[in-house]
């Protein structure tokens, strides 16, 4: 027994332990000031004994500063009167503040009295070194997320580019072959009450008859015209940007519309006579313009009024055309340049606007809409200045 003891009591003692611990130990009295303090805590904090015992702790104490961990946490009072996870800046002799998570415990004397405190307290220098790391790495990890959504975008938005394309290639290809058919349908047929007409005329017993007959033939003359725009617009190969006229691609468009629109429709024409000249595919703007035309003459089906206004604005030139129709839900507004996305219960394809809008873009422009549901609809499409 004796050689027991022996062998647990050879050169160990109290202060030995606890000047090993690589933990801050305080003991405080009754009063809150200190009356021991470990190696640890001298050697980390550069203080001796008679710098700190006697002294108040909370003097040594300050608020911890922006160190990149989460907010000071509340301590945590257990029943047996240990406080716990409490983190706090330490000041050292030198004036620097190192962080610190600390535990406070009661002693308790043999006799059941309150007589004094321990804090144990833990260097947090190492967990905040650790945090900034992986602070770093998620932020880098982010950045690498970012940057590969952002490339999965650029291609997903190059691969709608491109299907966008097609689409309106297809649909001109379409146009163009019905365009082939109707020119030679309707124009042979046209051609010959022209050259009737004509025959009629040097024969009419009077002036009456003539003049009827005069009107026959312009007429005739307007639909070849009408014919002949259409077949431009829709056979052109949409590939080459010229300088273009805005304002007679906007005469030409009211021209090939105008059967639909004269007989419910009041349009006023704002042109700016001194609107610049821009760089486009005329046939494709043509299809824009019209397409936009013919929406609001459907938002209109007890007729209305239609504006088409043009001007200059900074480096852009505008094209505004605003109706008085039913206007678009806004729950919809959003979702209009979608391909395949129509309000038309018959008829509609839902590529009008898409393909409008496409190429628009491609002539680095915009479309912008305003519309209020009982109101009307405004339609601005933008196009640079060539410079």
């Amino acid at each position: 027994m004796e050689n027991r003891d022996s062998k647990y009591s050879s050169g160990i003692t109290a202060e030995n332990i606890l000047s090993s611990l690589e933990e801050l130990l305080i003991v405080l009295d009754k009063d809150g000031e200190v009356t021991y303090v470990n190696s640890y805590f001298k050697r980390t904090l550069e203080y001796t004994d008679e710098d700190i015992l006697g002294k108040n702790l909370g003097e040594f104490f300050s608020p911890l500063q922006d160190d990149g961990l989460e907010e000071e946490k509340e301590a945590e009072l257990t029943i047996d009167g240990i406080v716990k996870n409490y983190n706090v800046g330490i000041i050292t002799k030198n004036g620097n503040i190192l962080p610190f998570n600390i535990s406070l415990s009661i002693i308790i004397n043999e006799s059941g009295k309150n007589v004094g405190m321990t804090v144990v307290g833990t260097s947090m220098v190492k967990m905040i070194e650790l945090w900034k790391k992986l602070k770093i790495m998620n932020d880098t990890l982010e950045a690498k997320v970012k940057e590969r959504t952002s490339k999965l975008e650029e291609a997903n938005a190059m691969l709608k580019d491109t299907q966008d394309k097609f689409v309106l290639s297809e649909k001109m290809s379409a146009m163009s072959l019905l365009a082939g058919g109707i020119s030679h349908e309707i124009s042979n047929p046209i051609m010959a009450i022209i050259g009737y007409s004509d025959i009629l005329i040097d024969d009419a017993k009077d002036e009456e008859s003539k003049e009827k007959l005069l009107q026959i033939k312009e007429f005739g003359f307007n639909c070849m015209n009408i014919i002949s725009k259409f077949c431009d617009f829709a056979m052109s190969p949409g590939s080459e940007f010229d300088a273009v006229n805005l304002n007679k691609i906007i005469e030409d468009t009211l021209v090939l519309a105008q059967n639909k629109l004269k007989y419910d429709v009041e349009i006023t024409k704002e042109l700016d006579a001194d609107l610049p000249i821009i760089k486009g595919e005329a046939n494709e703007l043509r299809h824009v313009i019209i397409n936009v035309v013919l929406n609001a003459k459907d938002a209109m089906p007890k007729g209305g009024k239609l504006l088409i206004r043009t001007g200059r604005e900074s480096k852009n030139i505008f094209v505004l055309i605003e109706d008085t129709g039913k206007g678009i839900p806004g729950s919809i507004i959003g979702k209009i340049f979608d391909t395949a996305f129509t309000t038309k219960k018959e008829g509609g394809t839902g590529l009008g606007l898409s393909v409008a809008f496409e190429i628009i873009k491609a002539h680095d422009g915009n479309i912008e809409i305003e519309s209020e549901e009982g109101v009307g609809t405004k339609v601005k499409i933008i196009l640079p200045i060539p410079e």
